[in-house]
């Protein structure tokens, strides 16, 4: 005769089979949470991406509409995502800018500046509880009472948002900003000469990065015989100041009449935008004799080049074609140009120019250059 189940033992069975489905029911309903959890960092993962790639082939410039370019324009629970674009980089090329407004404080505490976009989803709880301001704190998860968004119900539980963000310095690099026409930049390459006696104008202009109200800060530094020069350096009505100082206009003029001649003055230039973005190139006046020609010394019969540079970068020219190196030359006419350039992969200085005989500053038929390595700007002396 075969012996049943006792009451006692299948009570004893559905208790441990209930333990067992318990124990089944949440490890899945953990596992489907994890998987939407992981879905949904994906997603916000992919919109930012998405402005990333949407700057970078606009050259820098950020969509006017910041959620039209997501590809996920609601996240795993159907709330909308917020995406938040800094406004300077909604204003502003961001090849131009060398810092934003908006900072992240992760949840550990740090601070990163310079943030340039932030895509926000208010995850399984379909509450958006952090800041779209210019702070945006990010808490641990399950950190109690939290709600900084306040465009939506105010409801405080427990922190469970997924936040991404790219900052300026990641977006400027997959854009390729370095050689960027949008970057601060001085666009006069050179000047022209003067002729003593009579009336000179030049303007230096800029472009690029983020001026204030169009206009730039602006000062100069040159050697100490330009003083005497009859030559002013100006920034719009006012004169210009050195580099210990700025003034602000939208170009510098340098104007007066040249009292001396042969004479060749060197002048730097440096340009600031508000973001203290600056650029700074160096410029050479050549002054002639008011004859129009640069006679130079009656009894030179032919001049002497002695020129000594560093190439690279630099690299001089006779008469706007033939190529120079270091070393001498000999039987060259008073009229016979020089020009002595320096070139790297941003900008192209005219450090040097005029005619033999302008150059020859202590008439004794030679003139003599002599062109070192400097990391910015050109470092040349002539006689």
């Amino acid at each position: 005769m075969k012996k049943g189940f006792s009451l006692i033992e299948v009570a004893i069975g559905l208790v441990i089979f209930g333990i067992i489905l318990s124990i089944g029911v949440g490890t899945m309903k953990w596992a489907i949470k994890n998987y939407h959890f992981n879905q949904n960092r994906e997603k916000v993962s992919s919109d930012i991406a998405a402005i990333k790639a949407y700057i970078s082939s606009h050259k820098g410039r950020s969509p006017s509409d910041c959620i039209s370019v997501l590809p996920h324009k609601k996240d795993e629970w159907g709330k909308d995502v917020v995406c938040v674009i800094d406004k300077d980089v909604q204003s502003h090329n961001i090849c131009a800018l060398s810092q934003t407004s908006t900072e992240i404080e992760d949840e550990e505490g740090n601070k990163i500046s310079n943030i340039a976009v932030v895509v926000i989803s208010g995850s399984e709880n379909m509450n958006i509880q952090t800041s779209n301001g210019t702070h945006i704190k990010i808490y641990p998860p399950g950190y109690p009472n939290v709600d900084d968004y306040p465009y939506d119900f105010t409801r405080k539980e427990p922190y469970d948002d997924v936040v991404k963000y790219a900052t300026l310095e990641e977006l400027k690099q997959e854009t390729g900003c370095t050689y960027s026409e949008e970057t601060l930049h001085i666009i006069t390459l050179s000047l022209p000469s003067a002729i003593a006696g009579e009336s000179y104008e030049a303007k230096i202009y800029a472009t690029g990065g983020v001026p204030d109200n169009k206009e730039y800060f602006w000062c100069y530094e040159a050697e100490p015989s330009f003083s005497s020069s009859g030559l002013n350096v100006k920034c719009g009505s006012k004169q210009a100041k050195t580099c210990n100082d700025t003034s602000k206009c939208e170009y510098l003029e340098i104007s007066g009449i040249p009292t001396k001649a042969p004479a060749t003055y060197r002048i730097s230039v440096t340009v600031r935008d508000s973001q203290s973005n600056n650029d700074t190139r160096s410029y050479v006046i050549t002054v002639n004799p008011s004859s129009g020609t640069a006679s130079g010394n009656s009894t030179c019969k032919s001049y002497t080049l002695n020129i000594k540079i560093d190439t690279p970068p630099y690299e001089c020219y006779l008469n706007s074609k033939k190529k120079c190196s270091s070393g001498i030359y000999s039987n060259l006419k008073a009229s016979d140009s020089l020009q002595v350039w320096r070139k790297t992969l941003i900008k192209k200085d005219l450090c040097i120019e005029g005619t033999l005989a302008s150059l020859d500053s202590n008439n004794d038929c030679t003139v003599r250059v002599n062109c070192q390595k400097q990391l910015l700007s050109c470092d040349c002396s002539v006689q």
